[in-house]
């Protein structure tokens, strides 16, 4: 498999003395990818190329727009759930009943467990039960109620064992999105759109 450049897009740089360009490829199987350049000296030392994914209007589609952004704009440096908790939460790498603690609150856990006692069919379990039950299945290609049950049982019995249990979790998330969101409002003023 090969990827063939199939065209280039130019327009003038900031300062008018060179351009920016896009290069766009396809592979054997018509899969479709662009690459981004600053042909210029000067502005190349100034700026780098940021794609942002934005909502298009006209067509309805969610689309990729390409920025400049100055390369001394500072990286986010604020709240972060990985720096507190530095351990990834997935299902693959986890037992499952640790993974249940990390992901859903205890409330969350006993309302699915007294769901759990209750419902004698998978197809029928409704909120955060029918969420276990989806994961699960979609993980382990299985979602069975006694198995789901023992799962939720286990996660309940040692919620509080587990330091980055989802209670412990929420706060920083919280703070975490509100910062990364004051940071995007901000950088937002300093991106200059590329016609591309």
């Amino acid at each position: 498999m090969s990827w063939e450049e199939v065209g280039i897009t130019t327009v003038p740089c900031l300062c008018g003395k060179g351009y920016i360009s896009r290069t766009d490829y396809m592979d054997d199987w018509n899969r479709y990818e662009s690459k981004y350049s600053i042909e210029c000296p000067e502005c190349s030392k100034k700026y780098h190329i940021i794609t942002r994914r934005s909502y298009r209007k006209h067509d309805g589609e969610l689309g990729e727009d390409q920025y400049l952004l100055e390369n001394e704009y500072p990286d986010y440096v604020g709240t972060s759930l990985l720096d507190v908790f530095p351990g990834i939460v997935d299902v693959f790498q986890m037992p499952f009943d640790e993974y249940l603690i990390r992901t859903y609150t205890s409330d969350d856990l006993k309302d699915a467990l007294a769901e759990l006692n209750t419902v004698k069919a998978v197809s029928r379990l409704t909120g955060c039960a029918a969420s276990i039950a989806y994961r699960h299945k979609r993980s382990f290609h299985s979602a069975k109620i006694s198995v789901l049950k023992a799962y939720v049982e286990r996660a309940c019995k040692k919620y509080n064992e587990i330091a980055d249990n989802k209670e412990n979790r929420l706060p920083i998330e919280q703070k975490e999105r509100e910062e990364r969101a004051a940071y995007e409002e901000e950088m937002l003023k300093h991106l200059i759109h590329v016609p591309l």
